[in-house]
């Protein structure tokens, strides 16, 4: 697919939702960063998160009903179509923070250019 028509084809964000979103990758990246990465679990307050503890701290989204829209937007820009299957892949065996903070940058890059996961 030619990248005009993947552009034509990709959702439309308007620019606040863009903006907002690549602030988001920004926090959630420093979370994971400075406090540290860990797999299985959200994590602690100050401590080590996956990246779902990190999103929730980063969006403040620790009630499940709130903020469902920012929180699709993040997990689309990172290129999963759920939070179950950003779960499934940060859990995977072999899986290290690397990994993680990678793919953030890659989405970042991406959405920042107008596109979406």
């Amino acid at each position: 697919m030619s990248d005009l028509k993947k552009r034509i084809e990709a959702p439309r964000v308007d620019w606040f939702d863009q903006q907002q979103t690549i602030s988001d990758l920004d926090a959630i990246y420093r979370i994971l960063d400075r406090q540290g990465w860990i797999q299985g679990m959200l994590g602690r307050p100050g401590g080590p998160r996956c990246l779902a503890g990190s999103l929730y701290e980063a969006t403040g989204r620790w009630d499940l009903h709130h903020q469902r829209e920012r929180t699709a937007r993040i997990i689309n820009a990172l290129g999963f179509r759920s939070e179950e299957a950003a779960a499934r892949w940060q859990d995977e065996p072999g899986r290290t923070k690397e990994d993680v903070l990678l793919r953030i940058q890659r989405a970042k890059a991406t959405f920042a250019k107008g596109g979406a996961g």
